[in-house]
């Protein structure tokens, strides 16, 4: 799924930590996430605001316990160039 969503060339930006650059490190980065919380990733229930200007977006996530993510995306080609995450 993040290989269809994100360019080969992606530069993720991981609450401000060194980003990972191209697919490959992003995926090894988020599985390394996911087991360092215990092997399931936190779902998210709800994305009650989002907006986009041009080729950016912004996207705020509900997780089940309540807390929020900000994700801001510039696309291109109709995948993720470049990604920004706070949690």
């Amino acid at each position: 799924m993040f290989a269809h969503h994100h360019t080969d060339d992606v530069v993720v930006d991981w609450k401000g930590q060194e980003p990972t650059r191209g697919v490959q490190e992003h995926i090894d980065a988020m599985r390394a996430y996911v087991d360092a919380v215990g092997g399931t990733p936190p779902r998210i229930t709800t994305h009650p605001i989002k907006f986009g200007s041009g080729d950016w977006t912004c996207v705020i996530g509900e997780f089940e316990d309540g807390s929020r993510m900000v994700t801001v995306a510039k696309w291109r080609d109709g995948a993720i160039a470049e990604e920004y995450i706070w949690a």
